[in-house]
């Protein structure tokens, strides 16, 4: 069985297209986004969304400037209790990419409307996502 590189998960586990597995979690297709709404971004500053689908990657790939660095870097930890963690980082200033910064948007607008997230397992060399892999990423850490 072929693992996912360093991750300890099969390759298998990533069976689902990127815009298939959004809209079979009640979510709108996000193209080329992290993220999507169940409504439009307008709708959702409304309080009209009911959740956010979100992406997980396997593995962190951003550097402080937003250039691809450390592929090795685990994306998913655990505390010190057991409980899993993703680290959702706000866009750099310098980092002109309009995709983090709509994820940004949107993950503002959730956690400001306590709109339910479900964040789906993603792997970063493939683009596939793990529909047995599914998160609930209430509430935000600091």
């Amino acid at each position: 069985m072929e693992l996912s590189e360093g991750t300890g998960l099969s390759k298998s586990i990533f069976d689902t297209t990127h815009n298939l597995a959004f809209e079979q979690l009640g979510a709108r297709a996000p193209g080329q986004h992290w993220s999507s709404f169940d409504v439009s971004v307008p709708e959702a500053e409304r309080g009209k969304a009911s959740l956010l689908v979100t992406t997980i990657w396997n593995k962190h790939r951003l550097g402080v400037d937003g250039s691809i660095t450390d592929k090795t870097k685990r994306a998913i930890l655990k505390d010190r209790l057991g409980r899993y963690w993703y680290e959702v980082a706000q866009p750099h200033l310098a980092d002109k990419r309009l995709t983090w910064r709509a994820h940004w948007k949107k993950m503002q607008i959730a956690f400001s409307r306590s709109t339910p997230i479900i964040g789906i397992l993603k792997d970063y060399q493939t683009g596939r996502c793990a529909s047995g892999h599914l998160f609930d990423c209430a509430g935000r850490r600091f």
